[in-house]
């Protein structure tokens, strides 16, 4: 009987040992795989950090690009009503950006001839998604008139609805003189 207790005990301990093995070669595999994983961890939340910095730079050269370009671009909402307008634009006309986005329609810096034209084309506009070389008279805050080009393309949803427009306006003055 002893030795069959005995050798049971030394089959007992030899299993415990190759278990002892097996979790000492399963927890080194899951260091070694826990240690990788933060490696890669760090190295895509580094990665992330250099792509938002990047991002953020691209954004805001894209944004300078935008409001120092030497021509006006803005875009009006289905009513006309400014959502957008560069830099440039304001400074032609004389207001803020708060004074103008959300609250003002092209219109309302159009001279009154300007104005009748524009009520005309902006429907046709709408519908049909673009319009060249259509010449309006801007007035700014200061009484002060101005002929410009201005080019557009619309902007529409899903649905083929339109969203707003993108409008680029030239000082037509400039133009004429070039040409």
């Amino acid at each position: 009987i002893e030795r069959e207790e005995d050798a049971e005990l030394a089959a007992r301990l030899q299993q415990a040992e190759k278990r002892a093995t097996d979790a000492a070669i399963l927890i080194g595999i899951c260091l070694a795989f826990g240690t990788v994983l933060l490696v890669m961890l760090f190295r895509m939340f580094r990665l992330r950090e250099v792509d938002a910095v990047a991002l953020e730079r691209y954004a805001t050269e894209t944004l300078d690009l935008y409001n120092r370009a030497p021509c006006g671009y803005h875009s009006l909402d289905a009513d006309g009503v400014y959502v957008a307008v560069n830099a440039t634009e304001l400074k032609w006309l004389g207001y803020s950006r708060d004074e103008v986005v959300g609250k003002m329609h092209f219109a309302d810096v159009l001279t009154p001839a300007s104005r009748l034209r524009f009520a005309d084309t902006f429907p046709l506009f709408k519908e049909r998604g673009e319009i060249h070389d259509m010449i309006f008279e801007i007035v700014g805050r200061s009484g002060k008139s101005m002929p410009v080009l201005l080019n557009a393309t619309t902007i529409r949803d899903s649905e083929g609805n339109y969203v707003a427009s993108r409008s680029m306006l030239f000082v037509y003055t400039d133009r004429q003189a070039l040409e």
